[in-house]
């Protein structure tokens, strides 16, 4: 951290070329109507998608062309069980 004239300047690591980055992303309530919607878009933009829902209101159905993909892995959990 550098002080100039009262104003603090911090320096943070230059990123320069984010598409060599890995991109994981993670949803709840994946198999709903947002959620299986922005699903497919990431996969199609090439992010690694990990789902969670316990379709309690979501449908598998919903993400099952999803399920096909390589890159997205399903879970069936409630993330109030954590």
């Amino acid at each position: 951290m550098e002080k100039r004239s009262n104003t603090f300047y911090f320096h943070y690591p230059c990123i320069t070329d984010v598409k060599h980055m890995k991109k994981n992303i993670l949803i709840t309530g994946v198999a709903g109507m947002i959620g299986s919607h922005l699903v497919e878009e990431l996969l199609m933009k090439g992010y690694t998608v990990i789902g969670i829902d316990d379709l309690s209101y979501g449908k598998e159905e919903n993400i099952k062309n999803s399920l096909q993909h390589p890159s997205f892995r399903f879970y069936k959990i409630n993330i109030m069980d954590f």
